[in-house]
């Protein structure tokens, strides 16, 4: 779930999202911005990712990737920047929790 939602926030959000006044906005194909949260169905997987930390018990996990000893990926076009930090997909979720 997380390497699929950071190959979408590398490639898809990027080329679809635009801010504009501090509001977040979807372009469509015709180059109109469309101010709609939920165009992504993104707040559904929200939702999901806060229904299974719960369900696991997760009440922390490292935002560091170092403390992850096994953790490899070999793909080599995922830009996993936002996955780990301050501000990242995984302490995204630790604020659910």
């Amino acid at each position: 779930q997380l390497m699929g939602d950071q190959d979408w926030k590398s490639y898809v959000d990027p080329k679809y999202e635009r801010r504009l006044n501090g509001e977040l906005y979807v372009v469509d194909k015709n180059g109109v911005m469309i101010k709609d949260e939920n165009w992504f169905s993104y707040y559904e997987g929200i939702k999901m990712q806060q229904r299974l930390a719960q369900k696991y018990n997760l009440d922390y996990l490292s935002i560091n990737q170092d403390e992850y000893l096994n953790f490899n990926c070999n793909i080599d076009e995922l830009n996993l920047n936002g996955l780990f930090g301050e501000n990242g997909s995984i302490d995204y979720i630790n604020a659910l929790c």
